[in-house]
């Protein structure tokens, strides 16, 4: 799982993504299956329970690159502009069964994060992240997912402009091995995942982690 950075770094580099991530536009179309991840998000790091807190390789409390770290491993993503209430809901549930499955497909290195895009400008500026901080945390304590890393962004931070990530999509997830995307999907407030979208995500999932 910490086969850090250097074959997606590579990857990057080559697609002139890095560069890329420095001038995004304002606006990005959805990333469709086959196209290359445009480049690394860092996160402030709220939650990381897949090593023992004192281990180096254990990110929580610092600004860090989950994308990078998955290197060219096949992956789950999500975007979420909004922490959910319900710990019963309909992300909540998405992220449990990729946990489950997260540890159960050890042998081939798949990973997921969640990366919560409720700052207003990056960590170190928003004079809020403290409190938005302790939301997440506090969203992770009740659904438990340990397998699952959460981070901490910018609804407006270059990286999420630069994937795609539209305004009015409360939930992103992406699907992605060896640097490029294998599926997307994209959820409203308003019409968040159904069971059977999630049933969706995990198959596609399991089938990339065989």
């Amino acid at each position: 799982m910490y086969r850090y950075f250097s074959g997606i770094v590579a990857v990057f580099v080559a697609t002139g993504a890095i560069a890329a991530q420095t001038a995004p536009t304002h606006t990005a179309p959805p990333m469709n299956p086959g196209d290359p991840l445009p480049g690394p998000f860092r996160s402030y790091i709220v939650t990381d329970e897949r090593v023992d807190a004192k281990s180096p390789r254990n990110r929580t409390n610092k600004l860090h690159c989950l994308v990078c770290e998955s290197d060219l491993n096949p992956t789950a993503a999500v975007f979420l502009r909004t922490v959910p209430t319900d710990p019963n809901g309909p992300a909540a549930k998405l992220l449990k069964r990729l946990d489950a499955l997260v540890n159960d497909r050890k042998s081939v290195r798949f990973g997921a994060f969640a990366i919560f895009l409720t700052l207003n400008a990056d960590y170190p500026l928003d004079e809020s992240r403290d409190e938005k901080a302790k939301v997440v945390k506090d969203f992770s304590a009740q659904i438990k997912v340990p397998n699952v890393p959460f981070g901490l962004a910018a609804g407006k931070a270059d990286a999420a402009v630069a994937y795609g990530i539209q305004d009015d999509h409360d939930i992103t997830v992406i699907l992605y091995t060896r640097a490029k995307v294998v599926k997307r999907w994209a959820f409203t407030a308003e019409k968040p995942p159904s069971d059977a979208d999630v049933d969706a995500i995990l198959a596609a999932a399991k089938e990339l982690a065989k």
